[in-house]
């Protein structure tokens, strides 16, 4: 699956993206119904340590999934994006196998 990243006011380096890939680009394994998935990456101008933010969007049949999260590394934050995004998408993945059965 292919990740679409946006790094908002600087350039991601090539081991990000590939990381970034590396942990979402696989998320069909858990909702086969996925059509894209977005990765917004913004550095934060504050004082706090947290100043990493990833924004993702994945529109999947049945519904967008988003999560966001801040982190002192994009990866950090990354990889606990990847564990919300997967329940997300088990979870609609789920409620949409249920409706399937009822009809």
């Amino acid at each position: 699956m292919n990740v679409k990243i946006n790094a908002i006011g600087f350039t991601a380096s090539e081991p990000l993206k590939n990381y970034i890939n590396g942990k979402l680009g696989k998320m069909d394994r858990y909702n086969d119904r996925i059509l894209s998935i977005e990765v917004f990456l913004k550095l934060m101008k504050d004082d706090n340590l947290e100043d990493k933010f990833i924004d993702v969007k994945i529109d999947v049949k049945g519904g967008p999934v988003y999560a966001e999260k801040n982190g002192t590394t994009f990866e950090e934050a990354i990889d606990i994006i990847a564990d919300v995004v997967k329940r997300k998408l088990i979870k609609l993945k789920e409620i949409s196998t249920d409706k399937n059965k009822g009809k």
